[in-house]
Formats: C-alpha cells, structure tokens, sequence
C-alpha cells in the first residue's frame, strides 16, 4: 500500500510539473520584424525595448530584431538617437516592421568645427558650445581669446 501512494504520488509530481513547464512555455511568444527610415533604408543599433520590463534587444545592420513578449498585453517601444521614439502595441502580431521618422527638432543644430560645418547628429566625439551673446560681452582682438575660460577642456594659447 505504500508503495503503491509513492507511486501515484510521484506520478502526480510530474504530471503538476509537466503542466508547470507546458504552462509556462506558452506565455512568452517571439517577435522579429524589421526597423526602417524611410529614406534611410535599415537602422542598426535601434534600442527596442518591451515597455515595463528590464528586457530589450538592439536591431542588428539590417534593421532586425527579435524579442520575447509575454501573451498578456504589451507595447514595444522602439527609439534611436535622432530619431522619435515609436509606442507599438503587440496584440496578436508576430511580425512588427517599423518605420521611425527623423527628429527634426534635434537634427536642426549645427556644429562648426575648425574645417567644416556638420550637423550634430553626424559627430561622434565630445563637443560643447558657447553662446555667441556671451562672447560679445568680452571685448578682445581675436576669437581665441573670447573663448578662454568659457569652453570647458580648451586650451588657449598663442604662438608668436
């Protein structure tokens, strides 16, 4: 008689572990599709992130991606520097293509260096500003001299 209680108990364990494990597979689901510009064509390195949560992925250099969603509902957020940031709900879909659309508003700014004009969005190194009002307010001959002590980690110096 005891035998035959560990038996069915044992049994009964792993059927309840087995339901646990079947249950608990079908929650999560996968979601792939791609992120686009429109003029642009694919966007690698768009932060794709499942609102709510720690979890996300990154789009690789054609725009794609892949991430697990839960089966309750969920909202994955898609945002890239330059870019507006795009809410896309999930519901039943298990392919997403997004197109995200230029920033206008951050992509306006220009950077003059000591060669050329760029727009803010293309550098890629540490810049900083002065305000023109401000350099006006020091009267002195050049602009190398305006500048000193208002640009942070610039050095100002004069070769004779």
């Amino acid at each position: 008689m005891c035998i035959s209680t560990l038996w069915k108990s044992g049994l009964m364990s792993l059927f309840l572990l087995g339901l646990g494990v079947g249950i608990s597979g079908a929650q999560v689901r996968m979601v792939t599709g791609q992120v686009t510009s429109g003029e642009e064509g694919p966007l690698p390195g768009v932060n794709i992130i499942l609102q709510g949560s720690g979890q996300g992925t990154v789009s690789d250099v054609d725009g794609k991606y892949s991430i697990e969603v839960p089966e309750t509902p969920s909202v994955l957020v898609f945002s890239s520097i330059g870019y507006t940031t795009e809410a896309v709900t999930v519901g039943s879909q298990s392919v997403i293509d997004v197109v995200l659309k230029p920033d206008v508003t951050s992509l306006k700014e220009i950077v003059v260096t000591g060669y050329t004009s760029q727009s803010k969005r293309d550098i890629t190194g540490s810049i900083t500003s002065v305000d023109p009002a401000k350099l006006n307010e020091m009267p002195a001959a050049d602009i190398g001299a305006q500048l000193q002590g208002r640009a942070a980690g610039v050095f100002v110096g004069q070769d004779n």
